[in-house]
């Protein structure tokens, strides 16, 4: 939001902020009043969207923007995160250090992201573990507690997954309370993913390993855009793409059964090396 004000201010404009609260019915009735105070234009950063309030928008031809929805058309464009790539390079990683039970924990099906990452998960652990059983799947409600109740669900299974993928970086850290709880070391026992990388996500302890959905990109994406309908440059509305990228912290590493080469040979090293000290 700081982000699509500070662009938004420096073209001459300035922001009403109202919260959707994940609520269809209330982002519709706060449109229709942003309407009729004659806004110049609209970014609705929320996926979940009543398809009436978008045809709406586009009988009006109010210039609007919006966030994942997959809708583009006159005076409409739509920001699209890439949350399939990022997924990718979480499970590659984990897979890379050895995980080969990956869970996941994911959003409400009926927000258009949480789908997405789900299915982006299922698709990446049947490209990098060909032949593994299906993943397990907890579901989540992209919040602290959801999180909590996940970890609880997977701590209760009888077999364990070394490492989880989370939907969204709040759900990781309620993630990580619940195991900790339970005496379990992160990432010793258990590697974590979250999703997002807000600003809890570095100070956790340990820092959270997450994929960035780049929140300043994507602010400054949405107002380019609708600055260009406003501005009749590109009044057929456009597409406009926004990669992620995995951060790697300390919330991941190798499954405890698992031990890296380079370890292990050092291991095998040190009795010499102690005896040759002894010798002197």
């Amino acid at each position: 939001m700081k982000s699509i004000e500070d662009a938004a201010f420096e073209r001459g404009y300035n922001v009403i902020l109202v919260n959707t609260n994940y609520d269809a019915k209330r982002a519709a009735d706060y449109v229709r009043r942003l309407i009729e105070l004659n806004v110049a234009g609209v970014a609705l950063m929320t996926t979940e969207l009543d398809s009436k309030l978008i045809d709406e928008l586009a009988r009006r031809k109010v210039p609007v923007v919006f966030h994942n929805v997959g809708t583009t058309g006159e005076h409409m464009s739509d920001v699209l995160v890439d949350y399939a790539s990022g997924i990718e390079e979480a499970v590659a990683h984990l897979v890379s250090l050895g995980h080969q039970r990956i869970a996941h924990i994911a959003g409400p099906k009926r927000f258009r992201s949480a789908a997405i990452r789900r299915q982006a998960f299922l698709d990446s652990v049947a490209r990098n573990l060909p032949g593994a059983p299906a993943p397990a799947i907890y579901e989540g409600d992209f919040k602290f507690d959801g999180g909590r109740r996940a970890a609880s669900e997977i701590l209760a299974d009888g077999k364990r997954p070394t490492a989880v993928v989370v939907a969204n970086d709040m759900m990781a850290l309620g993630a990580m309370h619940e195991f900790r709880s339970a005496g379990l070391s992160i990432p010793r026992d258990i590697s974590l993913v979250g999703f997002d990388d807000i600003t809890f996500a570095a100070l956790s302890q340990p820092p959270l390993t997450t994929v960035c959905s780049p929140r300043v990109v994507i602010g400054r994406k949405a107002i380019e855009a609708l600055m260009a309908t406003i501005k009749q440059s590109a009044p057929s509305g456009e597409q406009v793409q926004v990669r992620t990228y995995l951060v790697i912290r300390g919330t991941t590493g190798p499954p405890a059964n698992t031990l890296p080469v380079e370890r292990a040979r050092r291991r095998k090293l040190s009795p010499a090396k102690s005896l040759t000290h002894s010798k002197a």
